[in-house]
């Protein structure tokens, strides 16, 4: 999708100046895991305290901010949200709140609406595994979502009359197809202009080839086609075609007992089951050769469960079939030890966090950050990193920033650690300040439970 310039919603969509201001204050606070209260809005915004007050006191900010104690809030999910989403949610306007809210034409408004609905349907069949034509159903769907999708894009990049064939007065007019709104739109080739055409092809003239034996192959070109929807979905309606809270998109299925030629043609007939079989080896062929994710997902690679991809926890591969049961194996290669995932004892997590703050900022801005004072300069020392810690929660389990050896009683932390401290400090010029506090406070509570047992 890198290569392909999508054409936003043509109506003007924007916030205004307040809150443009009040979406980044909430911004921040999130990031920084900080509460706030309606003073701090009033402060950022400019908003009157008493329209605060009651924004926050009816719920319509109920789905971006939530109530934590008298008078302090906090934000919620607003870092995943893009303009538009997030004016949906502050706005009080049915109409700014509907779906497609932005699409200048109302057949285009019409057709994106048409395709959620056709590739929710899509899913929704797919996995239902007592379908036995599921695959049918699925790539009927699919594609027509994907043409809805394509056609919204043209009608409001060229207007409405760019999606209708030239007819005779007095005739019905005819839509163009689904090939002709993938050669408009995908100006040139990519990995997943090939994977719509793939399924476009299994619809128009392989339709009586979708049998069950063909799924293990098929599934890994309908999950790389869902997940391209659902980001240029995204890309032009300016929201997700699915609710972020519903996951495994598609189930896959890619453990079914590979199909042979005879078995194909004493299902299927000869001729029947050489083209199925035909199709089943051409597809192979073609993912193996791809490595984009765009046009399949593939089978042969690394999983890797860390932020960087060298640096595995895990790593899964497919090695060759096994001699008794003839399934591919998945092995695990290397499982990292403490010394690679998390290194850094506090004293020198601390250290590297200093130094880290001295590259990225002025000695302004660490002025302003820092508290404490080594050498009569700006400091970050091992109190600052430990009120982090408390704050953020890392010492409560091994976890991505912490790992706690209980046999030894140490605690090492997590480059991921040190970066989240860096970023935190960079971000608000208050939070060091703000964690060294509430560090403080617990600390003496802690002391004066203690002292009275």
């Amino acid at each position: 999708m890198q290569n392909e310039k999508l054409m936003p919603p043509t109506k003007k969509i924007g916030l205004n100046s307040r809150q443009k201001r009040f979406f980044e204050f909430l911004k921040r606070k999130e990031r920084a895991a900080d509460r706030f209260s309606t003073r701090d809005i009033v402060s950022a915004t400019s908003w009157k305290p008493d329209s605060v007050r009651t924004n926050l006191s009816e719920g319509h900010w109920h789905r971006i901010i939530a109530k934590e104690g008298r008078d302090l809030f906090r934000a919620l999910g607003v870092l995943k949200l893009t303009e538009r989403e997030f004016h949906a949610r502050i706005s009080q306007s049915k109409r700014v709140q509907s779906f497609a809210y932005g699409l200048a034409n109302p057949l285009a408004g019409s057709l994106i609406s048409r395709s959620r609905d056709n590739m929710l349907l899509a899913l929704e069949l797919y996995n239902r595994p007592s379908l036995a034509n599921r695959l049918d159903g699925f790539v009927t769907l699919f594609c027509a979502a994907w043409e809805q999708l394509l056609k919204a894009q043209l009608i409001e990049r060229d207007g409405e009359d760019s999606i209708f064939r030239k007819e005779k007065q007095g005739q019905v007019r005819r839509s163009i197809s689904l090939a002709e709104c993938i050669s408009r739109v995908f100006s040139s080739p990519s990995p997943m202009r090939r994977n719509l055409e793939e399924i476009s092809d299994l619809r128009d003239r392989a339709v009586h080839l979708l049998v069950p034996q063909l799924q293990p192959i098929a599934a890994r070109l309908f999950q790389a086609g869902v997940f391209n929807f659902a980001r240029y979905f995204r890309g032009f309606a300016g929201e997700p075609f699915i609710p972020p809270s519903s996951v495994g998109l598609l189930t896959l299925v890619l453990d079914a007992d590979e199909s042979t030629v005879i078995n194909l043609r004493a299902a299927y007939g000869l001729k029947t089951g050489e083209e199925v079989q035909n199709l089943i080896d051409r597809l192979s062929k073609c993912i193996d050769s791809e490595t984009s994710w765009e046009y399949a997902i593939p089978i042969s690679y690394h999983l890797v469960f860390s932020d960087k991809g060298g640096l595995a926890d895990f790593s899964l591969t497919k090695i060759a079939q096994d001699a008794v049961d003839s399934r591919p194996l998945a092995v695990i290669e290397k499982v990292r030890d403490r010394e690679h995932t998390h290194p850094y004892l506090p004293n020198k997590a601390a250290q590297m966090v200093d130094q880290n703050l001295r590259s990225e900022l002025t000695t302004t801005q660490l002025e302003r950050r820092l508290v404490a004072r080594v050498g009569g300069s700006p400091a970050f020392i091992l109190h600052d990193f430990q009120a982090i810690v408390a704050k953020e929660g890392w010492r409560n389990s091994n976890n991505e920033f912490h790992h706690h050896l209980k046999d030894v009683r140490r605690r090492w932390y997590s480059q991921r650690a040190i970066d989240t401290a860096v970023e935190r400090i960079c971000k608000d010029e208050d939070f060091l300040r703000n964690a060294r506090e509430s560090y403080s406070t617990n600390a003496k509570k802690t002391r004066v439970e203690r002292s009275s047992l």
